[in-house]
C-alpha cells in the first residue's frame, strides 16, 4: 500500500470517528429529565456463585432499590452493585432528584450531576386521595 492510500484511509477513518462521537455524546444528554423526590431506598444483599477450574468463588450480587415519585406516578427502581467499588448513590431520602425514563430504563442524577443508569422494577400510579 503507498503512503498517499494510507493517508487518505487515515482520514476518512478519522472522519468517520469525529461524525460518530457526537452522536454518541448527544444521545446521553438528549433525556427528558424530570423532577421528583427520592422517597425511599433500601439495598438487598447478595452474592452469586461463580464457578473456577478449581472450584467455585462467591461474588458480591446486592441490589438497591429506590422509589422516585414524580407527582403522578412511584417509580422503584433497581441497582445492581456487583463489584466492591460498587456503592449507593449519593441521594437524599425525601430529597430533589433529576431522572429521566426510557424504556425499561432509569438514568438518575446524582447530587453531583453524575449520571447513573439503573433498571424499572415497578411503576406506581398516585391516586387522588378523597
Amino acid at each position: 500500500m503507498s503512503i498517499g492510500r494510507r493517508f487518505c484511509t487515515g482520514i476518512v477513518l478519522v472522519l468517520f470517528y469525529l461524525s460518530i462521537v457526537p452522536s454518541m455524546h448527544a444521545k446521553s444528554t438528549d433525556r427528558d429529565w424530570k423532577d421528583g423526590i427520592i422517597l425511599d431506598s433500601n439495598t438487598e444483599r447478595g452474592t452469586r456463585v461463580v464457578p473456577t477450574g478449581n472450584g467455585e468463588i462467591s461474588h458480591r450480587n446486592d441490589v438497591t432499590y429506590y422509589q422516585i415519585d414524580d407527582g403522578k406516578i412511584v417509580y422503584v427502581v433497581a441497582r445492581t452493585l456487583l463489584s466492591r467499588r460498587d456503592s449507593a448513590l449519593d441521594v437524599t431520602i425525601n430529597g430533589h432528584v433529576q431522572f429521566a425514563i426510557e424504556g425499561a430504563t432509569c438514568y438518575l442524577r446524582d447530587s453531583e450531576g453524575k449520571e447513573h443508569k439503573l433498571s424499572i422494577e415497578k411503576k406506581i400510579a398516585k391516586t387522588d386521595a378523597k
